[in-house]
């Protein structure tokens, strides 16, 4: 059905459907929370999070116990009262939030210069953060932290960014993650290096400063640091996305390369004791290698014994072989999202014989995450945005952007209408406290792109949030906004680096284009993404001109060396065009991690098949990458998720979870896939947006009997799975503290209107 009426995008809200008044009007109490999300986005408070002392808990229903379940006198709440050590020292820590035991973990910066051999040489302090299984110990009162009590290998966690702190992921999700393991086993997060907690950080404002010629240097302060940054992204607030204007390209291009000379002055003064050399992933693998030694000599385990690949990996072997390919211990027990899928690849790259089980949720192309943009990354994102308007359409009056009289595609054209009108006039907001904020194009394609990483509840709130913009934001709005965070109490909470050292400390090729070069490369990401495009490109321009030199850690190639790479290698960007461009230095010699990864000619045998799970359609990480990705490591299984969103939290599906509970239990494998017929484990999905998951997917049996008890606790057990499953999809909706795959950092109000959406 064709519109109507073309002008009708632009009635009052309260007469978009005179059939449902009495619903909107219930509406407009939520609007009046919802709608000014995108306004605060480059406000000074968008950069500001709890401090640690007071992490905030999207929803703490499971992870916020009574208080005496954990109390104890003098609690450690952060990790600066940690003292760092070369072998792991639990510490009970965060004791109001749950049974979380802390430590520090002394590694080398450079792993070329062992801390052995010079006690002097740099080091790296990792920030772990142990959640224990049930009865493994760190429960109660009087903490009993026995390691023969604990698991042979924990469960490490990466949340992706890059840049995500791990520590937070264990802290808030924890126990909902074990929910869906078993919740007798052990999970473990850590901040990789220059991330969150671990220091040295990753921060290019970072620095000694001289105030006056021939002045005295002023030491560096992470107060100052953190003010210099605020008031450089003060100036970032009129620019938008890369198209927003005739000079946008050009302003956030000069914009990133003004950064990229400050990370280079911290190199020429601190250099090679500069955590931006060491950050890249390698280094973040071989970090993953020495918590396996640590925890293996903190029970008592002997690390030096070399571990061997099993000729049987498939996990169907009889007897010892079996027993063998099963056993974790030595091993890396791992759940990588979205980037860390890229690390966890690298791990099993580097070290093969290291895999326990290793699971890469959401999965990153290595050939395409070294180039210097990345066009593949979009080919699903437009399919995404097409589904918020048939889903919605579907969903009738439960969607508020529906009108019984509307086709899809009027629907579509309602939206256009929208972003053509915020686009020519941009929305102003006076706040409660008398601050003028705009809401402009930039911050609806922003929040548009953030919403498709998270369907299920991004879509419902994306149809208040257009809605209110449709009708131009009742000044009575302006109380939703939130009031400016304070001082910042703790370092690690500030802003920082981490994220370009290490998208752009990976990338094999740099990005060193001048401006028609970049307007070229803009074009072409548009034609993979018309309605995005212009959001990821601004992304990609972080790594304009970044030139720090790179160290990687030593290889051990072995069956799977890296093809040889000089300055005139080409690769696969996608297009499979041959860069015209030099290699980013690296120290003489040194094998190339990532890109033999993605070059090497024979399949990488690991000591146990990969999991590689993805959604059929992602807006970042395409289900093409995830097929690429399997078929570089012998035996590894594909598990495809029949949803849209960025990875397998995206949505519900009882199918994955069990899969992925064996899989980390038992270490029962999927069908192994027959590419040749496109045939891989297919799991259905047991929600939609607008549509939440229910619990009557339950065995069946005659009341009375034994299978009926077995059925019912099974049925308890999955129903608790499927529950804690939704409550991680809403809380990682509204959390604005792990960065995700190419996103940028929504504002603090962001997170506070983020709630304000009921599923």
């Amino acid at each position: 059905m064709s519109m109507k009426d073309p002008n009708s995008a632009h009635r009052p809200f309260q007469d978009v459907s005179e059939t449902h008044n009495v619903r909107h009007r219930s509406w407009s109490g939520r609007l009046l929370r919802v709608l000014l999300t995108a306004a605060t986005g480059f406000l000074i408070w968008s950069w500001a999070v709890d401090d640690g002392t007071s992490f905030h808990h999207p929803d703490g229903s499971i992870d916020t116990p009574d208080e005496d379940d954990f109390a104890r006198p003098n609690p450690i709440n952060s990790f600066r009262d940690v003292e760092p050590s070369k072998a792991l020292k639990w510490v009970p820590c965060y004791r109001s939030e749950g049974p979380f035991l802390c430590s520090r973990l002394v590694v080398p910066m450079d792993y070329h210069r062992p801390l052995e051999d010079c006690p002097n040489h740099p080091t790296v302090e990792l920030a772990l953060l142990l959640r224990p299984g049930e009865g493994r110990g760190g429960y109660g009162e009087d903490v009993n932290v026995i390691p023969a009590n604990f698991s042979t290998s924990p469960l490490l966690v990466n949340p992706g960014g890059p840049g995500g702190p791990g520590t937070y992921l264990v802290r808030v999700y924890g126990a909902r993650l074990q929910s869906i393991i078993g919740n007798d086993r052990d999970i473990l997060g850590f901040d990789p290096r220059g991330v969150g907690d671990s220091t040295p950080r990753a921060d290019c404002f970072l620095q000694s400063t001289t105030p006056a010629p021939g002045g005295e240097p002023v030491p560096a302060s992470s107060q100052d640091a953190f003010m210099r940054r605020l008031m450089f992204e003060a100036g970032a607030a009129g620019i938008g996305v890369v198209n927003s204007s005739d000079v946008a390209l050009a302003k956030i291009d000069a914009r990133s390369r003004a950064v990229n000379q400050l990370c280079d002055a911290k190199d020429e003064e601190e250099g090679d004791r500069n955590i931006l050399r060491y950050a890249g992933t390698p280094n973040v693998a071989r970090d993953m290698l020495s918590i396996v030694h640590a925890w293996d000599e903190w029970q008592g385990v002997d690390t030096t014994s070399k571990v061997e690949v099993e000729e049987e990996t498939t996990g169907e072997a009889n007897g010892k072989d079996h027993d063998k390919a099963l056993d974790t211990r030595g091993k890396l027990v791992y759940w990588g999202f979205s980037y860390g899928t890229l690390l966890g690849a690298t791990f099993s790259a580097m070290f093969p014989e290291r895999v326990g089980r290793v699971i890469i949720d959401g999965v990153c192309d290595a050939d395409h995450y070294v180039s210097p943009t990345w066009y593949d990354s979009l080919m699903d994102a437009d399919i995404i945005w097409d589904k918020f308007f048939t889903y919605c359409h579907e969903a009738e009056d439960k969607c508020a952007f529906w009108h019984p009289s509307y086709s899809v595609e009027d629907l579509k054209a309602r939206y256009q209408a929208i972003e053509d009108d915020v686009k020519a006039n941009p929305i102003i907001v006076v706040t409660a406290d008398k601050l003028p904020v705009l809401v402009t194009y930039s911050d609806l394609k922003n929040l548009m792109f953030h919403f498709l990483y998270s369907p299920m509840m991004g879509f419902p709130l994306a149809a208040y949030i257009l809605v209110g913009l449709e009708n131009r934001l009742p000044m009575a709005l302006s109380a939703a906004l939130p009031e400016e965070n304070g001082c910042l109490t703790e370092p690690a909470t500030y802003p920082n680096d981490a994220t370009r050292a290490v998208m752009c400390g990976d990338k094999r090729y740099p990005l060193n284009d001048t401006l028609p070069e970049l307007q070229e490369q803009f074009e072409r990401m548009a034609s993979y993404s018309p309605n995005f495009g212009n959001v990821w490109m601004t992304l990609m321009l972080m790594c304009s001109h970044y030139d720090i030199p790179i160290s990687d850690p030593p290889m051990r190639w072995g069956k799977n060396p890296p093809k040889n790479v000089g300055h005139d290698s080409s690769s696969s960007f996608g297009g499979g065009e041959k860069p015209s461009v030099k290699l980013i230095p690296r120290e003489q010699g040194e094998e190339d991690t990532v890109l033999s990864l993605m070059s090497a000619e024979k399949k990488i045998k690991t000591s146990f098949p990969l999991l590689v799970m993805t959604n059929t359609y992602d807006p970042v990480t395409p289900k093409a990458a995830a097929i690429k990705m399997t078929k570089k490591f012998e035996g590894a299984r594909l598990l495809e998720q029949e949803a849209i969103g960025h990875c397998t939290l995206a949505a519900t599906s009882l199918c994955t979870l069990m899969n992925v509970r064996k899989y980390i239990r038992d270490g029962t494998l999927p069908e192994e896939p027959i590419f040749s017929d496109g045939k891989w484990t297919v799991c259905e999905t047991d929600d939609r947006p607008w549509f939440p998951a229910g619990h009557d997917r339950v065995p069946v049996a005659a009341e009375g009997t034994a299978a009926a008890a077995a059925a019912a606790e099974v049925s308890e057990m999955q129903s608790r799975m499927v529950e804690s499953w939704a409550g991680l999809q809403k809380m990682m909706t509204e959390d604005n503290n792990i960065p995700r795959y190419g996103q940028t950092k929504l504002s603090q109000g962001s997170e506070i209107l983020l709630k304000m959406l009921d599923p």
